[in-house]
Parts: structure tokens; C-alpha cells; sequence
């Protein structure tokens, strides 16, 4: 399954919040998230659905804890770091065997340039979109398989290389 349209995407990130604040009203404000936290969330998860439920998950878990809950892109950044990416490393790790030798070497090579911590790369990973990439015959189709490829514009979704970075043993 590939990526999920934008309206989709959103009405996935809204479910969050009301099952949030649905499951723990006892006098809690709902759980809001700003707008740069919204856009930040479909574009590093590249609005793939898993990777983007997991992320949701985590991040208004942590929201109804606090008692302004309000969700923005450092909040986005900090619970993926923390928590996404332990949660979800062996799906990673199987999904990223299915992609051939070849096509991960390239996807590896194009990371050299990005910085080495997840976090800063998660600041500034738009600097990575659109890298021209000179993937051997049947690499995307594997990608696609993968469901580690989003449709913006990157190789892997943003989340998937921040986790690569985070993993020197790929």
C-alpha cells in the first residue's frame, strides 16, 4: 500500500485527537496540533499509513499527558526520536532486507550528504527531497513493495532515513 492522499492523511491525524481526548476527558483539553506539526507529520512519515498511525499513536499518547496538550513539530520530532523508531526498528529492518543490495547502496550514498543525527536531519530533511537517484532496474518496484517509499518527491520516507542515520549498522 502506498501513500495515503492528502485528506486522508489528515483524517487519520484527526482520529488521534479525538480518540485521545475521548479515551481520557476527565477535565482535559482535547489535544491540538498546530498546522507546521500537521504538514510535518504527512511529510515525514510520507503519509504512509502504517508509519504515519504509529507516529499519531506515540504523539498524542504523550500530548494527554501534558496538561496544555498541544502538539507541534518539535513535540513530532522529539516522540519519534524517543519512541517511533525504537517501536518500529524490526519492521524496518525486515521491510529494508526486502529492498535489493544495489538500490540500498544508493539510498545509503544519498544520505551521505545529510547530517549524521536523526534529529537535525528531521529539522532540515526537505534539503534531501527530490535528489535525483540512480536506482538499478526494479529498485522502486521493490520500494514500492517495501511500503518504505512514500509519493514527495523522496526515495524512503523522511522517518525511514532518519532511523538508517540513527542505524550505522546498514
Amino acid at each position: 500500500m502506498g501513500s495515503l492522499p492528502d485528506g486522508e492523511s489528515d483524517r487519520l491525524i484527526d482520529a488521534f485527537s479525538f480518540t485521545a481526548w475521548r479515551d481520557d476527558p476527565g477535565g482535559k483539553l482535547r489535544p491540538v496540533i498546530t498546522h507546521p506539526a500537521r504538514v510535518f507529520l504527512k511529510e515525514a512519515t510520507s503519509g504512509l499509513p502504517y508509519l504515519l498511525q504509529v507516529a499519531c499513536y506515540h504523539i498524542y499518547d504523550r500530548s494527554t499527558r501534558a496538561d496544555f496538550p498541544l502538539i507541534n513539530k518539535a513535540l513530532c520530532r522529539r516522540v519519534i526520536l524517543t519512541k517511533v523508531l525504537r517501536e518500529i526498528a524490526e519492521y524496518l529492518e525486515h521491510q529494508w532486507a526486502q529492498i535489493p543490495d544495489a538500490a540500498r547502496k544508493v539510498i545509503l550514498d544519498s544520505l551521505a550528504a545529510m547530517p549524521k543525527d536523526p534529529d537535525e536531519f528531521l529539522r532540515f530533511f526537505d534539503r534531501w527531497k527530490g535528489v535525483e537517484l540512480d536506482m538499478p532496474p526494479g529498485s522502486f518496484k521493490a520500494l514500492d513493495r517495501s511500503g518504505l517509499r512514500g509519493d514527495d518527491g523522496y526515495c524512503v520516507a523522511p522517518l525511514v532515513a532518519a532511523w538508517l542515520l540513527s542505524n550505522e549498522s546498514h
